[in-house]
C-alpha cells in the first residue's frame, strides 16, 4: 500500500464533491447529507484562510486515486496540540487506507509541526473511525454529545480520543473541555 497524504488543492475538488456526496460518507462522518452541488469549493474556499493562518493543515489521502481527506484543525502552538479529522472515499473502506492516513499525519504533527498531542471524535455509532484511531495509538478519553457545529444532522454522541506524542504531553488538558462521560478505552457504544 503506498499511502501519500498531499496538501488539498484545487484538482481535488472534484473527488471530494463526488465522493463527499456519497450518503454514506454522510451517515459515518460530519460530512453534511445531502452534500450541497458547489460543496466541495464552498469548502475549499472556508478552510484557505485556516490554512494561511497555519490554524489548519488539510491534506488529501492518495492511494491509487483519491482516497478521502485527512485534516489537522485547531492547531495550537501555545498548547502544541491539534485535532485530527477525516473522512475515506468508500472505495477505499476497509482496506487500511485511513489507518496509514492517520499514523503519517502523527508523523507530521510530531516532527513538522511539534505537536506534542493529538485529539480526535467520531460518531459513537461509527466504530471502524473509532478503531482507526485506537490502531495509531489513541485512547478513548470519553463522550459528548455533538453540538451542532456541524449542521443539525449530527446533534449525537461522539466519542472523544487523544494520543500523546511528546513526554511534554503529559498533563495537557483537553483543549475542548467537552467531555461529559468518563469511558475506557474499550468502550464503543
Amino acid at each position: 500500500m503506498a499511502i501519500r497524504l498531499t496538501k488539498i488543492d484545487t484538482e481535488h475538488l472534484p473527488f471530494v464533491q463526488e465522493f463527499a456526496a456519497d450518503p454514506e460518507i454522510g451517515k459515518t462522518s460530519n460530512v453534511p447529507h445531502p452534500y450541497p452541488a458547489d460543496g466541495a469549493w464552498t469548502w475549499y474556499a472556508r478552510i484557505l484562510t485556516r490554512m494561511d493562518q497555519n490554524e489548519s493543515w488539510v491534506f488529501a489521502i492518495l492511494d491509487t486515486g483519491f482516497a478521502g481527506v485527512l485534516s489537522l484543525n485547531s492547531i495550537s502552538q501555545e498548547s502544541k496540540t491539534c485535532e485530527i479529522d477525516f473522512w475515506v472515499a468508500r472505495p477505499a473502506w476497509g482496506k487500511g487506507v485511513c489507518t496509514e492516513a492517520v499514523n503519517q499525519s502523527l508523523l507530521y504533527c510530531k516532527h513538522v509541526l511539534g505537536i506534542h498531542a493529538a485529539f480526535s471524535a467520531c460518531l459513537a455509532r461509527n466504530p471502524a473511525s473509532g478503531r482507526v484511531l485506537v490502531k495509531n495509538g489513541f485512547e478513548n478519553i470519553g463522550q459528548f454529545m455533538n453540538q451542532g457545529q456541524f449542521g443539525n444532522s449530527h446533534l449525537e454522541r461522539m466519542i472523544r480520543y487523544s494520543r500523546v506524542l511528546s513526554d511534554r504531553a503529559i498533563g495537557i488538558p483537553d483543549p475542548k473541555g467537552i467531555i461529559f462521560e468518563r469511558t475506557t478505552s474499550s468502550t464503543l457504544t
